[in-house]
């Protein structure tokens, strides 16, 4: 069976394309012609689909997009905006700023606890008797140092990190002249 080839004004009587838009997808490269010049419809159909999708058009940027997928996008956009703004309110999504002072004050914890372990250490080492014991019992702290740190959470930094936050923004407000006319003092008075 041979296959049915069409003209340019062909495809686009078909279609109900305008012979100006065929020629332009055929040199934007959407749909190719056979050899002899003109246009095979199943394939060029099949083309045209594949290489209209929006998601393909998005690695150049928006500006290809038509009126409708714009507009789809926006609401994609909008959506994972809306799902942003739910997962912020539900406490599941932290701003970068909470998640670095959250991190900070959990590494000083971290810090701080491994610092303590040889005041800790020091006396039980002293009362052991062998070398065994003294390892017994620096494991034994050193998993209780650990197995308190597993267990923070975040519900333990975030009281005081969201007063911190709300604190840093209060910083960076200009500062009011808080002082009375009253404090100021006054020049002192020579006799001359």
């Amino acid at each position: 069976m041979k296959k049915e080839l069409l003209t340019q004004a062909g495809y686009a009587k078909q279609k109900g394309f305008s012979r100006q838009y065929v020629n332009k997808i055929i040199k934007l490269g959407l749909i190719t012609l056979d050899p002899s010049g003109k246009i095979d419809p199943i394939k060029a159909d099949r083309e045209l689909k594949r290489n209209s999708d929006p998601a393909r058009k998005l690695k150049n940027g928006i500006e290809d997009l038509s009126y409708t997928e714009a507009r789809t996008l926006r609401e994609q956009y909008r959506a994972m905006n809306e799902k942003l703004v739910f997962e912020s309110r539900a406490g599941e999504l932290f701003e970068a700023e909470v998640v670095m002072k959250l991190w900070g004050r959990h590494i000083m914890d971290c810090r701080s606890r491994l610092l303590a372990l040889p005041t800790k250490i020091s006396p039980v080492a002293f009362a052991c008797k062998t070398i065994q014991e003294v390892q017994a019992a620096t494991e034994k702290l050193v998993y209780e140092a650990l197995n308190e740190l597993k267990n923070i959470t975040v519900a333990d930094y975030s009281k005081d990190i969201s007063s911190n936050v709300d604190d840093d923004k209060d910083e960076r407000k200009p500062e009011k002249n808080t002082t009375k006319a009253k404090d100021k003092k006054k020049p002192k008075k020579t006799h001359t």
